[in-house]
């Protein structure tokens, strides 16, 4: 269906998987999409998955310091700092925008790497630590996917859906608890509707009712983008 069929008030969640958000140029058509939407009064919830092959890079690393590679973290926080300063250089450029989103994704990345250096010491990759560790990839697509989308003129945030999605403690392929959810994303997100931010929500997990992050399993962001459906009664 076109975008100028809709009617106005309509909220649709839009869902944007690792080949839409894998390079600059993807993500460039995403931010078309969405700021499409916006120009016909379409109310949007973007839930972004990580940029292609950063979740694989997460989880190899990961894997790399938990069989004793010392160099594993350094290794993990450059990888990750030259794909997504790389793709903000080219969406969003040197600009104060631009900065803050540099300065967001190198947090990012040191707390990140500050958990790839726990394995490494501990010498063990719990599936609890490896929810936590992948969910990075997520994290950092939604502050470039935001800022892209700003740099159009599209009031935009990006959310980490662990303030939303609340699941069991079931790690690597947790179920959501729809109810509570519901009660979070009415909290979280209704107020940025409202105010005519759309939100940029992680895919892929959530966290449990003691907020440990969970992954929702194969196809996350896809599940992630029904909860929140769910959650909203998006049209």
């Amino acid at each position: 269906m076109r975008l100028e069929t809709m009617g106005m008030g309509m909220l649709r969640i839009m869902k944007f998987g690792g080949t839409s958000v894998g390079t600059a140029a993807a993500i460039g058509r995403t931010v078309d999409i969405l700021a499409e939407g916006c120009a016909n009064g379409v109310e949007q919830v973007a839930v972004v998955s990580a940029m292609g092959g950063v979740t694989n890079m997460l989880l190899a690393e990961a894997a790399s310091a938990a069989g004793g590679d010392r160099e594993s973290s350094e290794r993990l926080c450059e990888g990750l700092r030259d794909r997504h300063f790389a793709a903000i250089a080219e969406l969003v450029g040197s600009n104060m925008r631009g900065e803050r989103a540099r300065a967001v994704i190198d947090e990012l990345c040191l707390r990140c790497g500050r958990l790839l250096e726990s394995v490494y010491v501990l010498r063990d990759l719990s599936t609890r630590s490896s929810d936590l560790i992948v969910s990075f990839g997520e994290r950092m697509s939604s502050v470039v996917v935001a800022a892209a989308l700003e740099t159009r003129g599209v009031a935009a945030a990006s959310v980490e859906s662990d303030r939303v999605i609340v699941t069991d403690d079931s790690f690597g392929a947790a179920n959501p608890m729809l109810d509570e959810t519901r009660v979070q994303a009415e909290d979280v997100l209704r107020p940025m509707l409202d105010a005519g931010t759309l939100p940029v929500v992680t895919g892929f997990f959530g966290a449990s009712r003691s907020g440990a992050t969970t992954t929702l399993g194969r196809s996350g962001s896809d599940y992630s983008a029904s909860i929140i459906g769910n959650a909203l009664r998006a049209d």
